[in-house]
């Protein structure tokens, strides 16, 4: 069992008055977005408390009006903690032919010997943060050779030419090209992808093209290398609103909130105080459940509790690293 709460920059249990709440007495004067612990007993535990004395602690926060409580308690000594600071998300480069780095080998576009007018020039990018069941997450980028391609001396630094414009010349790409002209028959074509943290990959297609090189991030032709690249490995970042929000969806139709996935943009929900620019620090509180029953009694499944705080609550994030410290 899983699940979120996500709270917003306003200091730890605030009451909106610059003073606390004293225990779940008072969480009607909780502040939007507050984030407030408490032992089994109702009580707030202070943001700097040496121990917890009591079993289990819970966790609160408000939306708007209405008080959300973390789905389970979290035990004293049977609880572990992970926190995870934002991470800006890093977009994937990845190249056909060259990748000017010859430290660790030297790759090329493998042209073929003789190139004719008439001959097809293409390669497939395919927009793997999409499923595959849409049209047009592998877009197909192909043309036809023409004689003014095959200046003597220029042939692939006029096929890169072309491959690239055409490329960029897609609205609907998922990939920025550039030409890669390093002055040797190692010419080759970088791309990069458009949106940070979604990957992509490439594919060769029968013609000019069909021996490329293709290096991406410790990857040659599809095999690991331990070489360097210049590449990049796609790295889809943490604590972003995008990250946030798949949270999000994923506890809500787990709990059976199947609306949110088809009216999301009309509802105000859980994520609705997410801030689309905001970044966020996110802790995970997994936790077991006492188990009372004596015919399973191995039967005690981890539970986890995310917490997902902007990284300027830094009051809130004391509290909870202090938390972290104290529980385990």
């Amino acid at each position: 069992m899983r699940d979120l709460i996500i709270g917003k920059s306003v200091a730890y249990a605030s009451d909106g008055d610059a003073s606390t709440i004293a225990g779940v007495w008072e969480l009607d004067d909780l502040a939007d977005g507050a984030i407030a612990i408490v032992d089994n007993e109702g009580t707030l535990i202070a943001a700097d408390a040496a121990s917890i004395t009591k079993p289990y602690v819970e966790i609160y926060t408000k939306l708007g009006t209405v008080t959300k409580k973390g789905g389970f308690p979290l035990y004293v000594g049977q609880t572990t903690y992970n926190k995870l600071a934002y991470a800006a998300p890093v977009a994937a480069v990845k190249y056909v032919g060259s990748d000017q780095d010859t430290s660790a080998g030297s790759y090329s576009l493998n042209l073929p010997a003789t190139i004719s007018a008439g001959d097809k020039v293409g390669i497939s990018i395919t927009d793997m943060s999409k499923p595959v069941h849409v049209v047009g997450r592998t877009r197909e980028y192909i043309y036809t050779v023409v004689t003014g391609d095959l200046l003597t001396g220029q042939t692939s630094a006029n096929i890169i030419a072309r491959l690239v414009a055409l490329i960029n010349a897609d609205p609907f790409r998922c990939v920025t090209a550039a030409a890669v002209n390093d002055g040797t028959d190692n010419d080759g074509i970088k791309l990069t992808a458009k949106t940070a943290g979604k990957d992509f990959n490439v594919g060769l297609m029968e013609g000019v093209l069909e021996n490329a090189d293709l290096v991406s991030y410790k990857e040659v032709n599809g095999v690991y290398t331990s070489g360097s690249t210049t590449a990049v490995a796609n790295n889809s970042g943490h604590g972003t609103y995008a990250s946030i929000l798949e949270d999000y969806k994923a506890t809500a139709s787990r709990d059976g909130n199947q609306q949110y996935m088809i009216y999301q943009d009309l509802l105000f929900d859980g994520s609705s105080g997410l801030s689309t620019t905001g970044t966020y620090t996110t802790y995970v509180f997994k936790t077991k459940v006492p188990n009372t029953d004596e015919i399973s009694v191995s039967n005690s499944p981890d539970i986890a509790l995310v917490i997902a705080v902007p990284s300027g609550a830094t009051g809130v994030i004391a509290a909870l690293d202090n938390l972290g410290s104290v529980i385990v």
